[in-house]
């Protein structure tokens, strides 16, 4: 592969990647009622669109669905994170499911 193909691929999985992240991220902040079962549902789709590429969807449109997948498993690892700490803290009293 030539390293230019490399550079732009990259380039674009980054870019891609990042703004799927920061929507997801202001969402959880704006949005009081989405919830983590949305979440999953939208990563359930990028797994599925992610799978679908052996019919050829072509480099670019691969590339997008790693980088949607990609963050959003980031954005649910954190915001488990984020549940976990506040439970250990007492903000979040047992029992409450995101």
């Amino acid at each position: 592969m030539d390293t230019n193909d490399s550079e732009w691929e990259q380039e674009l999985f980054d870019d891609h990647f990042t703004t799927v992240l920061n929507l997801f991220l202001e969402r959880i902040k704006s949005d009081p009622s989405f919830t983590m079962e949305e979440l999953q549902k939208y990563l359930d789709l990028a797994y599925q669109n992610q799978d679908d590429n052996w019919i050829g969807n072509g480099r670019v449109l691969a590339i997008k669905n790693n980088a949607r997948v990609a963050a959003l498993e980031m954005v649910m690892t954190e915001w488990k994170k984020v549940i976990e700490e506040e439970r250990a803290a007492g903000k979040i009293p047992e029992g409450v499911e995101f």
